[in-house]
């Protein structure tokens, strides 16, 4: 089902973005982390339309993109069907991955025990993702990304960023 697809992105849900980020460059060296303070995304999350808030952080680690994230209201949403609202719990939320054809991929999914528990569209940049439950077989979440010239503009700007990136300026901000 997702063979030939590199993992993009590694994600985690953390108390303090900068914090986090801070310690994440120390141990891997990674970096620059671009931060949205406010992402909201209308998203069908469990069959239901609700408002997807929360702030992140998004740097480079070696051929992997690496997102801090911090939700930025409680009730019902991706992060907190993993690490509960209030837990104060946190740790890798998901894995990302970009595939041609995301409606193919969710139905293969989902006849492999991988059901698609949250969709979305960005019109705005004409992209489509969803998250596959993969928790019980690998303790997180798998992202997909449907192939489209704003997802790969977004991982290429990222990347670039990190090319010499020698520490200074550690945060940059970011606006979708």
């Amino acid at each position: 089902m997702l063979k030939g697809h590199p993992i993009r992105q590694i994600a985690y849900v953390v108390d303090d973005i900068e914090a986090a980020a801070r310690r994440h460059h120390d141990l891997f060296g990674s970096g620059p982390f671009f931060v949205a303070e406010d992402i909201t995304v209308p998203v069908t999350h469990r069959g239901k339309e609700i408002e997807f808030s929360h702030k992140a952080a998004f740097g480079q680690c070696g051929q992997t993109q690496i997102e801090l994230m911090k939700p930025l209201t409680s009730g019902p949403s991706i992060i907190h069907d993993l690490y509960p609202d209030g837990s104060g719990k946190g740790g890798i939320h998901h894995m990302a991955i970009i595939v041609d054809d995301i409606d193919a991929t969710i139905s293969k999914a989902d006849a492999e025990g991988f059901p698609a528990v949250l969709r979305a569209y960005m019109a705005e940049m004409d992209m489509k993702t969803a998250f596959l439950d993969s928790v019980t077989t690998y303790g997180h979440f798998i992202e997909l990304y449907e192939t489209c010239p704003s997802i790969l503009d977004f991982y290429d700007m990222i990347e670039k960023a990190a090319e010499g990136f020698d520490g200074t300026s550690l945060f940059r901000e970011l606006s979708f």
